[in-house]
């Protein structure tokens, strides 16, 4: 018989969640245009929120207006519970602010224009207290010191590094390489990479600081020769970023959101295309599975205002999960079709049309990469990686995400 295993940390969640009452329906949807409170389901009966929902808050007040939003408690779920502000109508609108953990009274952001779009997720295991956010409107201007987002924090540590050398050209780059450490700090990271004579352009440590190890205009070493679309050779157009994370762990929103920050000055600076910001995992010669699927890509593009619509289905949710293709030795136009937009996207492989073991490590890049509500997040036991072959099949949901960017790319 097998038996399933749980860390110390999965089982206290387990526990958590089913030890504490909590409330499941989402309260009312639309508020304004007086001022206001938005509250989690439960809040004021003082009940914890409940697992899996999703609620939504449409905030509108008059016209010539912007919108003030305070927290005047907010206790979640620090690495998957979350509370989403978009600066418009709809979830396509641009995110100001991702909120979760403990917040302490008077944390605020403020809107362009008199409509803002709140959600709330949570997973399905811890719950907690939830928020009250006042609302109200306002024409008041914030300043850059009560602006809140705080400055990205940027340590200068390129006097560290000697394993780079020049690029074949200091402004031919074009992709933006994300990673996770494995090692669990910053320190241990940088040791690692000193010992194994690699480097990184930037380190981004879990409280959100970035450490600089090599400057952009020129090569670290950390990509290897990995092919994506027509580059053959990342780490000569590439910049890459380590994520201080062990690969089995959630990634702290303030890393996140400082991640994120970071690769937007990035994209921005250099014009890299949404599909080339890529996990080190989509370069297939490498067999990696960084950035692991614990790393909230959703929060990415929305704070960097790309893919809108991507993260929302048509399908079922037995659709989304249904099976469509796995591992065969038996030739598929069916499967040939989905290699060969893999390969127009940018993934390396050879559309053959069989769904041998090269696709199936195709596909379980892409899953983890764009496929959350499938993908079974690898575990580490006794400092072993457990991969899951439910991770390697093509789903309804693949099917989806790789139309849509397929036509926005």
């Amino acid at each position: 018989m097998e038996f399933l295993k749980f860390s110390k940390a999965t089982w206290l969640c387990i526990v958590l969640a089913t030890t504490v009452s909590a409330q499941s329906k989402c309260p009312a949807s639309d508020y304004g245009p007086a001022a206001g409170v938005i509250e989690s389901p439960g809040f004021a009966q003082h009940v914890n929120y409940g697992n899996d929902m999703s609620c939504t808050y449409n905030i509108k007040v008059a016209e010539g207006s912007k919108i003030l939003l305070t927290v005047d408690s907010l206790i979640t779920e620090t690495c998957c519970d979350r509370v989403y502000v978009y600066d418009g109508p709809n979830t396509h609108s641009r995110v100001l602010i991702i909120w979760s953990g403990h917040l302490g009274a008077g944390s605020f952001v403020e809107s362009t224009g008199n409509v803002v779009t709140v959600t709330f997720q949570s997973d399905n295991t811890v719950n907690a207290a939830g928020f009250s956010i006042r609302y109200a409107p306002s024409n008041a201007h914030l300043t850059p010191t009560t602006t809140a987002k705080p400055k990205l924090q940027i340590v200068n540590w390129k006097d560290r590094s000697t394993y780079w050398n020049s690029r074949p050209s200091p402004t031919d780059i074009h992709a933006l390489v994300l990673h996770h450490t494995v090692d669990p700090t910053v320190q241990a990271t940088y040791d690692a990479l000193n010992n194994r004579h690699l480097s990184v352009h930037y380190i981004a440590a879990k409280n959100g600081t970035i450490y600089q190890l090599v400057d952009e205009a020129n090569r670290a070493w950390h990509a290897g020769t990995g092919t994506w679309g027509s580059y053959t050779n990342m780490n000569d157009i590439s910049i890459g970023i380590e994520i201080v994370n062990t690969g089995d762990e959630p990634f702290p929103t303030v890393q996140e959101n400082a991640v994120a920050e970071l690769s937007a000055q990035i994209v921005k600076r250099w014009k890299i295309l949404p599909k080339n910001i890529v996990a080190h995992a989509d370069f297939q010669e490498y067999d990696k599975t960084d950035v692991s699927g614990y790393f909230d890509f959703k929060l990415f593009y929305a704070a960097l205002d790309m893919y809108p619509g991507l993260y929302t289905t048509k399908l079922s949710e037995s659709d989304q999960k249904k099976v469509l293709y796995q591992a065969s030795t038996t030739y598929s136009a069916a499967v040939k079709s989905i290699q060969e937009r893999l390969q127009k996207y940018g993934y390396y492989l050879t559309a053959d049309g069989i769904f041998g073991s090269a696709t199936q490590l195709v596909v379980e890049a892409f899953n983890r990469h764009y496929c959350p509500e499938i993908f079974k997040q690898e575990e580490i036991v006794n400092g072993n990686e457990v991969r899951f072959a439910q991770n390697k099949r093509w789903y309804g949901i693949s099917e989806e995400r790789l139309a849509y960017l397929v036509a926005h790319s």
